[in-house]
């Protein structure tokens, strides 16, 4: 299965920096310290829906759906028009559920 890609956040984010670091652990694997580091960036910025996205991205990969689908949900009540979340396969299967 392909791992989904986190996201970006807007440029205008105060946290965009973090939120890249943040990626660069997912990417690499190591979802504890991703997701420790997108709660740090929602803690800052809860409204910072990408870092939602990517939290919930995290959680999957460590196999913990319940904190996955949460910060699903949160990330598309944030944003429910944002189209490249919506295609995301893997958010397709938790809000489905």
């Amino acid at each position: 299965m392909e791992t989904e890609k986190a996201l970006l956040a807007p440029d205008r984010s105060p946290r965009r920096v973090d939120n890249a670091e943040c990626i660069e652990h997912y990417d690499q694997g190591h979802g504890n310290l991703a997701a420790h580091h997108f709660r740090k960036a929602i803690t800052a910025d809860p409204d910072l829906t990408k870092a939602h996205f990517n939290l919930a991205l995290a959680m999957d990969q460590l196999g913990k759906p319940h904190d996955a689908r949460a910060a699903f949900k949160k990330a598309v009540e944030l944003a429910p028009d944002d189209q490249r979340m919506k295609d995301a396969s893997v958010l397709k299967q938790y809000i489905s559920k």
